[in-house]
């Protein structure tokens, strides 16, 4: 074996071994049985899921007021011609690489051509042609 193989493999096996063996040692100290270390590892391990999920919701809320004042006045290119529903036309823009869903008021807009972005809702961009 090539010592990129054994780190590898040392990476891998090193981690859980050293779990496993702080586990054991834990349930020696705490006098705790099998069954009541389980039953309090799988405690933990849902209240951390629990509040993970708490975390990522308020990530989430935060990271759609910065990605909006990120994209907010960018330029891009409309991919799919606009096509009117109701009070809006509707259709795909590309803006800083990425694809994104667009409305407009600005009437019917064409493949190629350019637009800058002038808020979001939601994952839809609201933009208007420029010039």
């Amino acid at each position: 074996m090539s010592s990129r193989q054994l780190q590898l493999m040392a990476s891998l096996v090193l981690p859980p071994a050293a779990a496993l063996a702080g586990a054991f040692v834990l349930m020696q100290w705490l006098h705790l049985s099998l069954l009541e270390f389980l039953l309090l590892a799988v405690g933990f391990s849902v209240f951390g899921d629990l509040v993970g999920a708490w975390r990522n919701e308020r990530a989430i809320a935060r990271g759609q007021a910065a990605l909006c004042n990120d994209v907010h006045g960018r330029t891009g290119t409309v991919l799919e011609p606009f096509c009117r529903r109701g009070a809006h036309c509707h259709g795909q823009v590309r803006v800083s690489g990425t694809k994104w869903k667009a409305r407009s008021s600005d009437g019917d807009l064409d493949c190629g051509d350019r637009v800058v972005v002038r808020g979001r809702e939601g994952l839809v961009l609201v933009v208007e042609r420029i010039g």
